[in-house]
C-alpha cells in the first residue's frame, strides 16, 4: 500500500491510481491510520473525493478504536467541513417514528 499511496500523493488526479485505490479503499486507508500517515491522509483529504459521506464513519471509528487522535480530528473536522452531519430533527425522526 505504501508505493501506491506515495504515486497518488505524487499525481493524486491520476485516474487509474485513484481506481485501484478506490478497490479496496477502506483497507487502503486503514492502512495509513496503522501508519499514522498523517501526510497522506491530509493529500486524501484535500485532493480527492475517496473519502465519503458513506464510509467516513467507518474510517472516524477506526481511528478511534487505533487511538491516533490527530487523524480521528482530521477526519471529524471534514466532515464537520462537508456539513455531513445530521441535524437533530433528522436524527430524531429516524429514531422515534410518530
Amino acid at each position: 500500500y505504501s508505493a501506491v499511496w506515495s504515486v497518488f500523493c505524487i499525481n493524486p488526479q491520476d485516474k487509474e491510481i485513484s481506481a485501484f485505490i478506490k478497490k479496496s479503499f477502506q483497507r487502503m486507508f486503514k492502512f495509513l491510520i496503522d501508519e499514522n500517515d498523517i501526510q497522506t491522509v491530509q493529500k486524501v483529504l484535500a485532493s480527492s473525493d475517496l473519502v465519503t459521506k458513506k464510509n467516513i464513519d467507518k474510517l472516524i471509528q477506526y481511528a478511534i478504536d487505533k487511538q491516533k487522535h490527530e487523524i480521528q480530528l482530521m477526519l471529524t473536522n471534514y466532515k464537520a467541513q462537508k456539513g455531513w452531519y445530521d441535524d437533530d430533527e433528522k436524527i430524531i425522526s429516524r429514531k422515534f417514528r410518530l
